[in-house]
């Protein structure tokens, strides 16, 4: 700024009143312009969206533990931050919605909405008036309140009946997700209700994986899909990375979290009984990132999840995971 106010004042100093003129005019015009070309900005708390896709993108693929990894989501109480983003970003943060759809393109359509937030028995909901494009053509213009979970990688709203409305994933966390079915040693059942282990592979509705008791030896077990071997039978699929939402995560009785047991402490293995690592979770529904290598399984083998300890419940003595994403890479057979 001062460079380009010594040249201002450098020009004026000339004897030429007419060229004093000219140069006032111009210097209004070349403001104009660059005001008119300037896009909008994310709010302070979030950086640029260069930045922080490259900071995300390079922490999932090379980060070899999980102890910083799963802290950037809630700075602190009442304060809190979400990205991700890839063809279609999502910034949300306690002032602001950003939604950027073909952001790889060289204009990108943004839209920005000031956001009332709410903090719930540690569930974050966000409340703004909605008159765009970015929630899609099924969804009415009007006043909106949704639920937000997110973590590296990953961020996604939620609606009052716990469907998923939109999100967005970044571009490392788009490579390495891969379909997978699950199977548990127990299900726990309430009238008509049960609650299945394929749920913790269902991001789309929020309904949990729970167990009655503790939990605490119980297992998930997973498998690489059947109709994604099919589709990608010339490749070897190996798991090295989870995303976890822990507990039980209702979007119209957020207490239900605090009331069940969440997970504390888990164990990931093959099978083997040396073949396995440990993991902490923070008490929180956000998605928590959990690499453990990538030489772990094939396609073949399976990824077991065991829970050792837990966060007790505050009513009830079950135990619930929301939802799991399991992540991988994916080798040609030939180079095996």
């Amino acid at each position: 700024m001062n460079k380009k106010l010594n040249c201002f004042f450098i020009k004026i100093q000339t004897p030429s009143t007419f060229s004093i003129s000219v140069l006032v005019i111009l210097l209004l015009v070349s403001c104009a312009i660059s005001c008119t070309k300037e896009k909008p900005q994310d709010s302070g708390t979030l950086g640029s969206e260069t930045d922080i896709n490259e900071s995300i993108t390079s922490k999932t693929i090379a980060a070899s533990t999980s102890e910083n990894l799963n802290k950037g989501s809630m700075e602190s109480k009442g304060k809190f931050r979400f990205y991700a983003g890839y063809y279609h970003s999502l910034s949300i943060d306690n002032d602001y919605i950003i939604s950027r759809m073909n952001i790889e393109t060289p204009e990108p359509t943004i839209e920005k909405y000031a956001i009332i937030p709410e903090l719930i028995d540690d569930m974050v909901y966000i409340n703004f008036y909605y008159d765009g494009e970015f929630l899609g053509r099924d969804v009415a213009h009007g006043q909106k309140r949704y639920l937000v979970l997110g973590g590296i990688g990953f961020v996604g709203l939620y609606d009052e009946t716990n469907r998923f409305v939109t999100g967005a994933i970044s571009r490392g966390f788009y490579y390495v997700s891969h379909p997978s079915k699950a199977i548990a040693s127990s299900e726990l059942q309430e009238g008509d209700i049960i609650y299945r282990a394929e749920n913790v592979v269902n991001r789309s509705v929020l309904q949990p994986w729970a167990v009655s008791g503790s939990g605490i030896g119980e297992k998930l077990t997973f498998m690489t899909d059947e109709r994604y071997v099919t589709i990608f039978r010339d490749f070897v699929h190996r798991y090295n990375q989870i995303w976890i939402s822990n507990g039980f995560v209702d979007y119209n009785k957020p207490y239900l979290y605090k009331y069940n047991n969440r997970v504390k402490k888990i164990r990931i293995s093959r099978g083997g009984p040396d073949d396995y690592v440990d993991f902490e979770l923070e008490d929180t529904p956000q998605l928590q990132y959990f690499p453990f290598g990538d030489e772990l399984l094939t396609k073949n083998d399976k990824l077991i999840i065991e829970i050792l300890e837990v966060y007790k419940g505050s009513r009830y003595d079950d135990t619930c995971i929301n939802f799991i994403i399991t992540g991988g890479i994916s080798v040609d057979i030939d180079e095996e």
